[in-house]
């Protein structure tokens, strides 16, 4: 059991899990039940799953979300504050054991 988020700026595909309807995902070789739940781009749950993205992924921040890099590969606050506005956090609540 855990909390898996999926982040997307230009993409469509996350509008499929707006209805709250349980999914099945593969991770690690397992499937595994989620409930998918859109995140509201304002919260800080959304910039908290958006920072914690960028910060392992920081050319992705850079190329597909105009986050520039800083100290220790963390994202710039500011474009990070804004482009999470911009952006679309899945969180997914996966189920325990299965």
């Amino acid at each position: 059991g855990g909390r898996l988020y999926l982040c997307t700026r230009s993409s469509a595909w996350w509008r499929n899990l707006r209805h709250g309807r349980p999914v099945e995902l593969r991770l690690r070789g397992r499937d595994v039940a989620a409930m998918p739940v859109v995140v509201d781009p304002a919260s800080d749950e959304a910039l908290a799953a958006l920072r914690a993205f960028l910060t392992a992924n920081p050319r992705t921040g850079e190329m597909l979300y105009a986050v520039r890099s800083g100290p220790g590969h963390r994202p710039n606050e500011e474009d990070l504050r804004r482009e999470v506005l911009r952006s679309v956090v899945v969180r997914m609540d996966v189920a325990a054991g299965r």
